[in-house]
């Protein structure tokens, strides 16, 4: 069986299945252009900087958020509402680039060009379907105990659309001290339900604050792990855009 788990280093994970209200909590306080640089060393053991830039909209429909993630390796554009649910993910790696749109029902439609061929697939799952996981944990105020379960793509699997179900679970509460600074953190399991649950786990770091930074993150058992190096903002000030403004 094959039991890797592609993770989103910028961190992203949340489902609607299961989902208590206390689970949403204080709104996340996210500036537009607020921009991490992370320090990554992946499972093959090659050691890199990945950066992720946020984005703020103010739609009709209600914020919108989204994020740019890029490193030696993938670069991932990322679009979502202010609960995290999916409209559109463009992934690209290996010189493959996929498109998924995602209709907030559980309906994925996947298009582009894979291994050198038009790509044009169709999956179904659960409402909670997702390609990325930072801003589904980031946007969820958890608290010690409470579970978030969803349907997580896997790009292991492209140009099948292929979803495992995943979770994330507070398991404690760490004061973490990186390059970028110390903070007190909320340690969240990362894991698959069910048995498969096993063979994965890995712990995210989230400051325990309105912000919710991704810190830190160690996946265990495939040997990675991703600390955060800075924090900054590459858009005048005079063009921010602000949740906490709203």
């Amino acid at each position: 069986m094959n039991t890797r788990i592609k993770i989103v280093v910028a961190a992203i994970f949340l489902a609607f299945n299961g989902v208590t209200p206390a689970m949403c909590g204080e709104k996340l306080n996210l500036t537009d252009g607020d921009t991490f640089v992370f320090k990554v060393k992946n499972q093959q053991g090659d050691v890199f900087e990945s950066t992720t830039e946020y984005r703020v909209d103010s739609m009709p429909e209600g914020l919108q958020y989204g994020y740019t993630n890029s490193d030696k390796f993938e670069k991932w554009e990322v679009n979502v509402n202010q609960d995290a649910v999916p409209s559109t993910i463009v992934y690209t790696s290996k010189g493959n680039t996929m498109e998924l749109n995602f209709d907030g029902k559980g309906s994925v439609q996947m298009t582009g060009l894979f291994a050198g061929k038009q790509i044009n697939v169709t999956g179904f799952f659960s409402p909670s379907v997702s390609l990325e996981n930072a801003l589904i944990l980031r946007t969820r105020q958890l608290k010690e105990g409470e579970q978030y379960v969803f349907d997580l793509l896997q790009t292991s699997e492209f140009p099948a659309l292929k979803a495992y179900e995943m979770y994330f679970k507070v398991a404690g509460s760490q004061t973490i001290t990186v390059q970028a600074g110390t903070f007190q953190c909320k340690k969240v399991l990362f894991s698959l339900k069910g048995w498969r649950g096993l063979f994965y786990k890995a712990y995210y770091y989230v400051s325990d604050d309105k912000h919710r930074y991704l810190v830190k993150m160690e996946n265990i058992p495939m040997g990675g792990w991703s600390e955060l190096i800075r924090i900054e903002n590459r858009k005048p000030a005079q063009t921010q855009k602000s949740t906490g403004d709203k």
